[in-house]
């Protein structure tokens, strides 16, 4: 009795315990490891409170257990994420952490991807979440091309070492490759996507997306592509995202974009080929390191934006269109070549630097071009409409600017230029030509039309080392309405400056030409200066007796009779014609003061005799008329007075009447 008692009290004992510690287990464990196989995925999140789809369809006995593991997860619309499934994340860009061991468990085949998206009974039991696959590897070409993808696909960071076949596919899904490597060829050919295509942050060694089209965004940020990307005639519904990629080659000709095409901040180590692209919105390419850069015919639908890109080889934008902005401020490039393009807005290259030839003849701005403080080796704007201003200011070129037969409605900036050559002929400019502090080796304005030039020099405080007239000056042709000013910053007006400041400046064409003279003396005459004008006119026609020396000596002889004789018939010289007249009654009287028959008469007629003898009139009085001189005198007035007298009056008229002049 005693033991029986003592056993009572013990009771009895922890196997009980452990026994239902070890039931519990059991059955809990099956819970336990589905929840360590399902992880959290952004593309489950707003699944992750809802319970588990029940998958009616099960593997395939051929599967192996990775492939059947995913066909479990993707069946109950879960993502299968082997990274999470064994806690390690692989880098498909790294091979050496793919160990066998690794491939192993993570390894897919293509006929498995091809089973679960096109074969009955698994497509149909796919979830509406479609196939996510995370972290697996595929070692054989992948095949998938022209099918009809019911679900959306994504194999992301993935590592496919063979090729990727999805040419002619359709899916109105979503479809990524985010995160993935592809060591053989992508090939997308003629792919049709729904609301997008995902490629960004992948690794591809080639990529032909040529007529592909998606209704969506097709995205490859920070995508790297180490041979040629192909996008000849993709269609892209909104966005074609490139931003902070690394390409090798792409071509991009006959493409569509709806909304914009970003490649900011991209690298290109090849040709990068865009001609005949559309976008409906912008092309953005600012912070991007570019080579050969072709957009020949494009058209924007609303900007170009190039700020603080960076291109080492040609970049040609010739025949190109754009609605809005063209911007490539702080730009740095080589040649750049804008023959024809159209920009319905405003051109901004600001502060960018271009070290070799920039072309942009013929080009059409319909409002105003900012290319204010850009440094240039050479620059030419051949043809170009500027519909409002043109701003140049504190430009350099320092083999020169060609802006021949440049129009500008407005106003045209060239304040602060540092030009080796600036050659503006034919050019017209609507309102003002800005020189103020302007540097040049040679001035080109030959037939050159502009309303009002201001040049900033005030008379008596700027040096003529100070002024914007190049020693070089071309200016035939050139006419203009106003010159200075009317504040002493713009420089003295036209009407303020003397004639001396005028005739140096005219002189420093080098290649003389009268029509600069006859302009400027027509506009002074205007103003009411009529004698500054004619301190003009008789410079041209010193300089025109000067040159003339060493060409032709008739002309020469004939402009030198016309300056001794009636001082070109120009104002106040005319009064030469007077001195000539006074000398010539002067001799004429010491002639006949030898002739007795005329001393007899006194000095006071023999001086009358000689004036009426000069003048090619009728005789003053009948005395005179009837006086006949005897001795030699008589040959001096038949040979020499009376015809002196004759051509005297003959310049007088013909400088009178301004035949001269």
């Amino acid at each position: 009795m005693t033991t029986c008692r003592h056993s009572q009290l013990q009771g009895p004992g922890p196997w009980p315990v452990l026994c239902l510690i070890l039931w519990l287990l059991a059955v809990a464990w099956p819970g336990l490891a589905l929840a360590r196989d399902t992880p959290l995925h952004p593309v489950a999140k707003d699944t992750a409170g809802l319970p588990l789809a029940t998958c009616t369809v099960g593997p395939h006995p051929e599967w192996s257990e990775p492939e059947t593991w995913v066909w479990r997860q993707v069946c109950r619309g879960q993502v299968a994420d082997f990274n999470r499934r064994y806690d390690k994340t692989l880098d498909p860009a790294k091979p050496e952490q793919w160990t066998p061991a690794e491939r192993q468990r993570r390894l897919l085949r293509p006929g498995f991807i091809d089973m679960i998206l096109f074969k009955s009974p698994w497509r149909q039991a796919l979830t509406r979440l479609g196939v996510i696959i995370k972290g697996a590897i595929i070692n054989q070409d992948l095949k998938l091309h022209h099918g009809d993808i019911s679900r959306p696909l994504g194999l992301v960071a993935c590592r496919m070492e063979k090729s990727v076949h999805l040419a002619g596919c359709r899916t109105d899904h979503f479809m990524t490759f985010f995160g993935s490597v592809v060591v053989g060829h992508m090939n997308l050919v003629g792919l049709r996507a729904g609301p997008g295509l995902v490629l960004s942050r992948s690794h591809f060694s080639t990529i032909d997306l040529t007529s592909a089209q998606v209704q969506g965004n097709l995205e490859m940020q920070e995508t790297t592509i180490t041979g040629l990307a192909d996008l000849a005639g993709v269609k892209v519904g909104r966005f074609l995202i490139l931003r902070q990629g690394k390409f090798q080659q792409m071509q991009m000709y006959m493409a569509e974009v709806g909304l914009q095409v970003n490649l900011a901040q991209t690298v290109f180590q090849g040709i990068l080929s865009m001609e005949n692209l559309r976008v409906g919105g912008s092309i953005i390419m600012s912070g991007g390191k570019f080579q050969t850069t072709y957009l020949m015919t494009s058209v924007m639908g609303n900007s170009l934006l190039a700020d603080r890109a960076v291109f080492t080889g040609d970049l040609k934008l010739d025949g190109a269109k754009v609605a809005q902005l063209l911007a490539m401020r702080h730009t740095h490039a080589v040649n750049m070549s804008m023959v024809g393009v159209e920009v319905s807005g405003e051109l901004a290259l600001n502060n960018s630097v271009f070290t070799g030839l920039v072309i942009m003849d013929g080009m059409r701005v319909k409002r105003l071009a900012h290319l204010g403080q850009a440094k240039f080796n050479i620059l030419r704007l051949v043809g170009t409409r500027i519909g409002q201003e043109l701003n140049l200011q504190e430009c350099v070129a320092i083999r020169g600017a060609v802006l021949s037969n440049l129009q500008v409605g407005q106003n045209l900036s060239l304040r602060d230029v540092r030009f080796g050559e600036c050659r503006l002929n034919q050019a017209e400019i609507g309102q003002t030509l800005i020189l103020i502090g302007a540097k040049f080796q040679l001035l080109d304005l030959r037939g050159a039309k502009i309303h009002t030039v201001w040049d900033g020099v005030e008379i008596g405080k700027t040096k003529p080392a100070q002024e914007p007239w190049a020693t070089n000056l071309f200016m035939d042709g050139f006419t203009f309405q106003f010159l200075g000013g009317t504040r002493s910053k713009l420089g003295t007006p036209l009407a303020l400056r003397p004639a001396e400041w005028y005739i140096q400046w005219l002189a420093r064409q080098k290649r003389f030409s009268p029509l600069p003279y006859e302009h400027l003396a027509s506009l002074l005459e205007q103003v009411g200066h009529p004698q500054e004008a004619n301190d003009l006119r008789y410079a041209r026609m010193e300089r025109e007796r000067h040159l003339a020396r060493d060409t032709s000596f008739r002309r020469w002889l004939w402009l030198s009779v016309l300056k001794w004789a009636v001082g070109y018939g120009l104002g106040y010289r005319q009064s030469v014609a007077i001195v000539w007249m006074i000398l010539l009654v002067v001799v004429g009287a010491g002639v006949l003061w030898f002739a007795p028959e005329a001393r007899r008469k006194g000095l006071l007629w023999v001086t009358a005799l000689s004036f009426e003898r000069l003048i090619p009139i009728e005789y003053f009085s009948k005395e005179f008329e009837e006086f006949d001189l005897k001795s030699w005198p008589k040959y001096y007035f038949i040979f020499f007075h009376q015809p002196a007298g004759y051509v005297l009056a003959v310049f007088v008229v013909a400088s009178a009447t301004g035949i001269i002049s």
